[in-house]
């Protein structure tokens, strides 16, 4: 089994996430640039977005690999959207929200 599976796992055990209950998410953006950071012109620089849940606690929230990616775009397609990152970020967010059921339905976990 995963550490990642047995965190969750006792997480669950201590606060149970149902419909009355949900986990409650933390999002993070930040941006990225992979390869060549100092490179003059980098168009591989992306935002990506990120989540967690607060009932992990304050000690785990702190450790990366607990951040779950679920968006990214080049950082050159955020200066070409009208709105720009904060509109992105927003629709962002609402889309994680909107596709995770378990906020509104519960977590099953198996």
């Amino acid at each position: 089994m995963s550490s990642f599976f047995t965190l969750v796992e006792s997480k669950l055990q201590a606060s149970p996430c149902t419909p009355f209950a949900p986990w409650r998410i933390v999002l993070y953006a930040d941006e990225v640039t992979p390869g060549a950071v100092l490179k003059a012109v980098n168009t591989r620089k992306c935002w990506a977005w990120y989540f967690t849940f607060l009932e992990f606690g304050s000690q785990h929230i702190a450790r990366e690999e607990l951040w779950i990616p679920f968006g990214i775009l080049r950082s050159g397609i955020t200066k070409l959207v009208k709105g720009g990152f904060r509109l992105q970020d927003a629709l962002c967010g609402a889309s994680l929200v909107q596709a995770m059921t378990f906020v509104t339905m519960g977590l099953s976990w198996q």
